[in-house]
Order: structure tokens, then C-alpha cells, then sequence
């Protein structure tokens, strides 16, 4: 088995391997990245760093899309695929935590701005996410979260059983019949956000997209490989 992935500094669990960029590859112009940021249109911020104006000044290049009902989100999703989707702890009353579990576990990035540990869990629907993660909330400031979760396999039905079962497994009660993943990317960052921190956040939150897109590259090269060795 072969597994991709990355490291970044924070608190993560990631079963990979480091990718090397080549010059060229450091060279080619930067992906544009899809992220929505969804809040409550009359929300009162706890800091201006949160403000859309200021969180996102500094996402040159990449699509930010400003949404305030969850009927816009999907019609921004359906437009264009979110890379990212940021929640504000304002959007809590109008999110369909079942979309926001399928999307966290389908590789979107979920990035939380103000939200607890306890929420987070419930968000993404894991009951794994308390055991894995250290998560300090800090006695002042904003907390924030970023979060990716990829798994690809060469067996549709391992790469599902872990999306729908493994969470609400935390002991790994694995189907014989189920192989591990080829490619698993589980990465979580966390702390206060601020004007000292922004720059870190924004480093953060485009390198997990950045990451989860580099594991799928190389999967999908492995699988050509593997696919013409089967048919030979």
C-alpha cells in the first residue's frame, strides 16, 4: 500500500508520505481555489480581522464567495465546486450539518471561526474527532479551525466504509474484506486569529486545499499505474 499525504505545523494525524515539487511544478502559475465564507448578514463581530473585507484582503488570485443564507451557498457550490467553506459561529442556525459532514468527508476544507470543539465534532458528524485532536481553545480572541479529510482507494466500498463507518468506529472494528486506503490525508489546524495571525490562517487554510489537491494527484497517477499493470 502506498499512502500520499503531507505535514504542516499543528495538530494532525496524516498517514503519507512527503511530495516533491519540482522547479517546474514551483513555477506554474497558482491554482484558483473556490472558498465561501457563510455568516449572518447582521452579525456583530467579535474582531474586525472577520469582517469578509478583511479576512480574505490578502486571497489574490482565488474566488471568495460572500454568502448570507444557505440557499446561496448551494447555489454558489452548484456554480462552482467550494475548495473551502468557512462558517462563522453566526451561521450555525442556518447550516444542514448533514451537507457540511458529507462535504468535510468528501475532502472540501471546513474552516469554523468562533466555534467550540463539542460543535465541531457534531459538525462533521465524527465521534473519532475528540479522541484524535488536542484542540486549546483560547481564553480570549476568536478560536479558529481548519480541517480536511480526503481517503481514496482503489475499492469504492473501502474508501465509503471509512467515510460513512470508520468516524463512529473510533477502534477500527475493519471488514476483513476492507483494504486501508491507497491515499489518506486527515489534516487539522487550529488557534486564534487576529491581525498578527491572519497571514498564518490564510497560509493554513489555502495550504490544507493545497495539500488535498496534491494527494489527489498523485492517487490518480498511481491508479494509471496500477490500472496498466492489471490489463497486461
Amino acid at each position: 500500500m502506498k499512502q500520499i499525504g503531507i505535514s504542516i505545523f499543528a495538530v494532525i494525524l496524516c498517514l503519507a508520505t512527503f511530495r516533491v515539487v519540482s522547479p517546474a511544478a514551483q513555477a506554474a502559475p497558482e491554482p484558483i481555489y473556490h472558498i465561501a465564507y457563510l455568516l449572518d448578514r447582521n452579525t456583530e463581530f467579535e474582531d474586525d480581522v472577520l469582517r469578509p473585507e478583511n479576512l480574505f484582503k490578502e486571497f489574490t488570485g482565488h474566488t471568495v464567495s460572500i454568502v448570507y443564507s444557505w440557499k446561496d451557498l448551494l447555489a454558489t457550490h452548484a456554480r462552482q465546486r467550494l475548495d473551502a467553506l468557512v462558517l462563522h459561529e453566526s451561521a450555525l442556525p442556518m447550516v444542514d450539518f448533514e451537507w457540511v459532514a458529507n462535504a468535510y468527508w468528501h475532502s472540501v476544507t471546513i474552516s469554523t471561526l468562533g466555534i467550540g470543539p463539542a460543535m465541531i465534532a457534531h459538525l462533521y458528524d465524527n465521534g473519532c474527532l475528540p479522541l484524535g485532536y488536542t484542540m486549546p481553545v483560547p481564553e480570549e480572541g476568536v478560536y479558529y479551525t481548519t480541517s480536511t479529510h480526503l481517503i481514496l482507494s482503489l475499492q469504492d466500498q473501502a474508501a465509503n466504509w471509512y467515510r460513512r463507518d470508520w468516524r463512529r468506529n473510533c477502534d477500527w472494528p475493519r471488514p476483513v474484506e476492507i483494504s486501508d486506503p491507497y491515499g489518506w490525508m486527515i489534516q487539522y489546524t487550529s488557534g486564534p486569529i487576529d491581525a498578527d495571525s491572519q497571514e498564518i490562517y490564510r497560509d493554513f487554510l489555502l495550504g490544507h486545499i493545497e495539500n488535498a489537491e496534491s494527494i489527489r494527484e498523485e492517487f490518480e497517477k498511481e491508479y494509471k499505474r496500477d490500472f496498466l499493470r492489471l490489463v497486461r
